[in-house]
């Protein structure tokens, strides 16, 4: 048997960046694969593939070495691995292949009817671009620019709220210098007063008890729920995002690559960043009803802002004026647990979303979702 070995070097094989290429005649039996390698200030490239037809194609990223694995058998056995159909884009960090890596394009090849068939005869062209879009000053910006919103917001509440806390303890001290014609005394035994409708708190402070730790159900509930169901949703995101990492098979997260950034252990950080806000602002509301509950004075007696007049006395007579039924004090009990839930709930939903950015896929996306609908 004779035979001849031809050895020429193709030109083609070595891409850069920002250089468009199309490859036809793409098949199970003749695969394509090119060369990257990184230009010095670059840390990450974007590859984005274009297919002529809807069929199922392996993108395949692998490290510049012997052997190449371009067959459907082992094209998963190293590098990373993602498939596509007719459009996607891919990720590849410079901290994964520092010396460059080799992207295969593979067509699935594999007949529907029967997957242990090759259809030999189905072709693709693929057209391919390799793009930078990494801007370190952009993404500074885009950083600091939320932060600094959230920080002039959250001032803006507290000094809003410092000043009407200040009208409200000015307003108390008016109230306390009124006349004996202005005020008027009605004598209560736990019960309410038929005429004003208004709640008053007795010295037997079982129904304030009850009340308060009433409110903090809620708070605990939402703290079970949690428990049970965040704690899962971290550690599932965690090993999901180690197990593609591990694997290879970049199919386990369906990151949109298109508008992902990566940064640090996240391979989409702006996605996961977006979700800082709902954390800022549950933290922020939580502080303000702490202080709201601290400012509001409690006697043993259970009586929230309201003065006692003769503690001698079997039943006890409480003071207001007889118009003003707005009086901060008076009225329905303030319910602290409920408003704790509701920032911590707050939090919690932003704390979801980002353990289901760190690896969205079809089982993140419930958990994701969980905390919004309590």
């Amino acid at each position: 048997m004779r035979y001849a070995f031809l050895h020429t070097i193709l030109s083609y094989y070595n891409f850069s960046i920002d250089e468009p290429r199309t490859v036809t005649k793409v098949s199970v039996t003749s695969p394509v694969f090119y060369q990257f390698e990184f230009p010095e200030d670059i840390n990450f490239v974007t590859i984005i593939a274009n297919s002529t037809t809807t069929s199922r194609t392996f993108l395949s990223i692998q490290p510049i070495q012997c052997p190449v694995h371009d067959e459907v058998s082992n094209i998963k056995h190293t590098g990373h691995w993602h498939t596509m159909s007719r459009l996607t884009s891919l990720i590849v960090q410079k901290k994964q292949y520092p010396n460059g890596f080799l992207l295969i394009f593979l067509p699935d090849g594999r007949v529907d009817s029967d997957p242990r068939l090759l259809d030999v005869t189905h072709y693709e062209t693929i057209s391919f671009i390799v793009v930078s879009n990494e801007d370190t000053e952009v993404f500074k910006y885009s950083l600091l620019v939320p932060v600094l919103i959230y920080i002039v917001g959250i001032l803006f509440v507290c000094i809003m709220y410092s000043y009407f806390h200040h009208l409200y303890i000015k307003r108390q001290g008016a109230n306390d210098q009124l006349s004996p014609q202005d005020l008027q005394c009605f004598c209560h035994k736990n019960h309410c007063d038929t005429e004003l409708r208004v709640l008053h708190f007795t010295t037997d402070n079982n129904l304030y008890k009850y009340l308060r730790e009433n409110s903090y159900r809620y708070f605990w509930t939402i703290l079970t729920v949690v428990f049970f169901y965040g704690l899962p949703v971290i550690l599932l995101s965690l090993t999901l995002t180690n197990f593609s990492e591990e694997t290879g098979d970049l199919d386990t997260c369906k990151f949109n690559y298109f508008c992902s950034y990566p940064f640090w252990i996240f391979v989409s950080f702006n996605h996961v960043f977006s979700s800082l806000g709902y954390v800022i602002l549950g933290l922020t509301f939580i502080f303000l009803v702490h202080l709201r509950a601290t400012s509001l004075e409690v006697n043993e007696g259970g009586m929230m802002g309201v003065q006692r007049q003769d503690t001698s006395q079997k039943w006890l007579c409480f003071r207001f004026r007889k118009v003003d039924l707005s009086r901060t004090g008076y009225g329905a009990y303030q319910n602290f647990g409920t408003f704790y839930s509701l920032g911590f709930a707050l939090m919690m939903a932003g704390i979801m979303k980002m353990a289901y950015n760190t690896c969205p896929n079809r089982d993140t996306t419930f958990f994701g979702n969980l905390m919004r609908s309590y």
